[in-house]
């Protein structure tokens, strides 16, 4: 199986394991943040490389880009709102100094 064809297996299988577990009232991994999801993906990867199953290590590593989706724009959004501050002091610190 080639590489896209598994990872789009594991994003399936993934999603479709969230949705059992909401259905049955529990929260699914990624639910209550991005901790207890880094937990199961790397225990999904540790538990496919142990057994040789590379479907294992495939859910583990959609969890992984999961992961990134979410919070990338977060730390790009704050490096920006970063900059953004640091011109609007040093614009007042320069009027002030007037």
């Amino acid at each position: 199986m080639d590489y896209e064809r598994l990872m789009a297996q594991a994003r399936k299988t993934n999603a479709e394991r969230d949705e059992e577990e909401r259905e049955v009232g529990f929260a699914a991994p990624g639910d209550s943040g991005p901790f207890d999801l880094l937990r199961t993906a790397a225990l999904a990867i540790e538990c496919g490389i142990r057994t040789n199953d590379w479907k294992a290590v495939a859910e583990g590593q959609a969890m992984l880009e999961q992961i990134l989706s979410r919070y990338e724009p977060v730390q790009v959004d704050l490096h920006r709102f970063r900059k953004q501050w640091a011109m609007t002091n040093r614009r007042l610190s320069n009027d002030l100094s007037r």
